[in-house]
């Protein structure tokens, strides 16, 4: 993903905004991955999520895909976090 850029993955693929939290958005791809499984050649379709982080001092977008059970932007962060809720963490200046 760092390789291709946010800027381009937003481009080729349809994104919608399904919450934000402070400077981390959680993304879905409307276009979802494809693939077929080689052994049975059953058709699955996979949809990601992803948990746009901004920089809020650089303004460097990251990107980390997460669950796509995941429908909040703290609930993913907590999930990236490995369980620690970002209120936690977080410190104002």
């Amino acid at each position: 993903m760092q390789q291709i850029g946010y800027d381009r993955i937003c481009q080729e693929l349809a994104t919608q905004a399904i919450d934000s939290w402070r400077e981390y958005t959680l993304l879905r791809l409307i276009s979802r991955l494809q693939w077929v499984h080689p052994l049975r050649g059953l058709f699955f379709e996979e949809p990601m999520h992803l948990l746009k982080m901004t920089c809020p001092s650089t303004g460097h977008i990251h990107a980390l895909r997460v669950p796509p059970t995941l429908t909040s932007a703290r609930a993913a962060i907590r999930w990236a976090n490995w369980g620690v809720d970002p209120t936690a963490f977080v410190v104002e200046t």
